[in-house]
């Protein structure tokens, strides 16, 4: 199962603050690149030796609202940073539709392109591929034959779920029992924690809590770099004045409108001389902690937090049994997961923002 980082310092009032329409001559940079929470969320980024980068957006298919906002953050990142060339999943030719795109923009135009989207007949990518002010080219990834057979395995496979979950259930049932008549009373509630984190995804109050926890049972967690920045993030996070940042963001973007940029952006611009930013010190510290969020690597963090997870039930274990019965925390096939991954999945159970990781060039692999 994987777990996204939800940062309570995403504010939402700045999600729609933008400073006016765009006049920019110059694109931005991506070594700077900032995605306002409206549009997503950074999970990751890795800097390289390279000068080119791979942009990597994760999203869930055939959901209108998910697709909606792919295609949107898309349309950002052509416009203000220049990208023209998307890869996709789940094609094997490219085209940037020369034929539709050459179309003018008309009621027509915008109905059919929106049935196309909402039918799922066509993705968020493509949607904005159309529309764009100039032509993205845009490239399948897949191997046809490969995909056709993959395509047919998880078909014959899906035949099968509503079998999969009834045994998944039973054994689920099971072990739940099992924990409940050997596992002390600590070592259960973290267990009751740990399950509803995993199948809940509700990392934004299990591994602060994990963390305090650690602390006060003596775990130490001070080799772990990510951890540290996460507590680190958390902390500089309190400091900052909610109400003054955002009065303080309005009177930046006043002045910086002619710049057409979201406020997360024109703090990581430079467009702001550290002389003045002295003079606005929660924005100061919001463009501190929009730093700090780059330095956590989604997957490394998740590893420190696996590991933090394992130090805390070997210090809440106190017997044999205990232990035997503790290996089924890691072992134990979760039914949630197995349910997502045969259905699609609905609005009420995932979110619809896109996750964005950023890398240098690599080589992509289907």
């Amino acid at each position: 199962m994987k777990n996204k980082i939800r940062f309570a310092f995403l504010i939402s009032f700045l999600a729609a603050m933008t400073s006016g329409s765009a006049e920019v001559s110059d694109m931005l940079s991506l070594a700077n690149l900032a995605i306002p929470p409206s549009l997503g969320k950074m999970e990751s980024r890795f800097v390289g030796q390279s000068e080119r980068w791979v942009i990597h957006i994760q999203d869930v298919h055939a959901h209108l609202t998910a697709q909606e906002n792919i295609g949107a953050l898309l349309e950002h990142l052509h416009t203000y940073y220049g990208i023209n060339t998307v890869a996709i999943e789940g094609g094997w030719s490219a085209s940037s539709f020369p034929k539709s795109w050459a179309l003018p923009p008309s009621r027509p135009k915008q109905m059919l392109g929106r049935a196309l989207l909402e039918d799922a007949t066509i993705t968020g990518p493509i949607h904005t591929a159309l529309f764009s002010a100039t032509p993205i080219m845009v490239a399948g990834i897949e191997d046809k034959k490969l995909y056709e057979q993959n395509r047919h395995v998880y078909l014959q496979h899906l035949q099968q779920r509503e079998t999969v979950l009834e045994k998944l259930k039973t054994l689920d049932s099971k072990i739940r029992q099992a924990k409940t008549s050997v596992f002390n009373p600590g070592l259960l509630t973290f267990d009751h924690a740990l399950t509803e984190f995993r199948e809940v995804t509700k990392a934004d109050k299990f591994i602060p809590s994990l963390l305090a926890q650690a602390e006060s049972k003596g775990v130490d967690l001070g080799h772990f770099n990510q951890i540290s920045i996460f507590k680190r993030a958390l902390e500089l996070e309190k400091s900052i004045d909610k109400q003054k940042l955002q009065g303080e963001a309005g009177r930046l973007m006043d002045e910086f409108k002619r710049k057409g940029l979201h406020f997360e952006e024109l703090l990581k611009s430079g467009d702001i001389v550290p002389e003045k930013l002295e003079f606005y010190p929660n924005a100061q510290r919001y463009l501190e902690l929009m730093h700090m969020q780059d330095e956590i690597n989604h997957r490394q963090f998740f590893d420190e937090i696996e590991a933090a997870i394992h130090k805390m039930k070997e210090k809440l274990t106190l017997s044999e049994e205990e232990k035997l019965r503790s290996g089924s925390i890691v072992t134990r096939v979760n039914s949630s997961t197995a349910s997502a991954s045969l259905s699609s999945p609905s609005s009420s159970t995932i979110t619809s923002l896109p996750t964005v990781t950023m890398d240098p060039e690599r080589n992509f692999s289907s």
